[in-house]
């Protein structure tokens, strides 16, 4: 029996955690759960961000400052050829201009691109167009005399004749435009041009596919069945 006090047992040593809840490197972490707080938040910027679209594209009175309204195409205006010749755009109207000192001017009109004509008539009336031009290509289609004179009055009826009353008016608005110097002045009298040749081109194109159709159907009754097949054969 010993009389040594007996050591008080050693407190155990706080390291933040018991050692039976210690978790290894690699264990996944609890997922943090968000706050209502926070869920309506975000509900309530997107009804803002909602509501804000709506009323800046469909609801919103006056003009939008980012709106631009152009008064012309990409190839629309005036240029000048050469000398006293200049050519009008339009969309697909042309115009070529010869003046004739300063208070005149000869008209000629013309469509840049024949939007308007059906596959079968582009055909047709192409061959009217090489036929009528080269010699060396009728006769091998065996085109007679008779039928060349034919096609060459078909031919003529492809240019567009203004009235007068149009040619009058593209007349004045073109020299009104000539005669400015001031360049805000002047753009806004070649806008005045434009708009005026749209207009015309507006009531020619309906003739003009009548026109196309009706020289279609002339051209077909000139040439033979068997002409036509030679052309299709050829490729051209």
């Amino acid at each position: 029996m010993t009389t040594d006090a007996t050591p008080p047992s050693a407190a155990p040593v706080s390291v933040g955690f018991d050692a039976a809840e210690a978790q290894p490197a690699d264990a996944p972490k609890p997922v943090r759960e968000i706050p209502p707080w926070a869920v309506v938040g975000v509900v309530v910027a997107c009804l803002a961000g909602a509501a804000w679209f709506v009323w800046a594209n469909w609801l919103r009175s006056g003009p939008a400052e980012r709106i631009v309204i152009l008064d012309r195409g990409p190839d629309d205006g005036v240029k000048q050829l050469m000398g006293g010749r200049y050519e009008v755009r339009s969309g697909n109207a042309a115009l070529t201009v010869s003046k004739k000192g300063d208070n005149d001017a000869d008209m000629d009109f013309r469509w840049v691109k024949q939007e308007y004509l059906t596959p079968e008539q582009i055909k047709m009336l192409t061959i009217v167009l090489r036929l009528s031009r080269e010699q060396a290509m009728a006769d091998e289609l065996g085109v007679t005399p008779e039928q060349t004179e034919r096609l060459k009055a078909n031919r003529a009826k492809a240019k567009v004749e203004l009235t007068e009353a149009d040619r009058s008016r593209l007349k004045e608005l073109f020299l009104a435009y000539d005669a400015q110097k001031d360049k805000d002045t002047k753009r806004k009298a070649e806008t005045r041009l434009i708009k005026g040749l749209d207009a015309v081109a507006a009531t020619l194109e309906g003739p003009a596919k009548q026109i196309a159709a009706d020289r279609t159907v002339d051209a077909k009754s000139i040439l033979t069945e068997e002409q036509i097949q030679r052309w299709d054969a050829m490729g051209k």
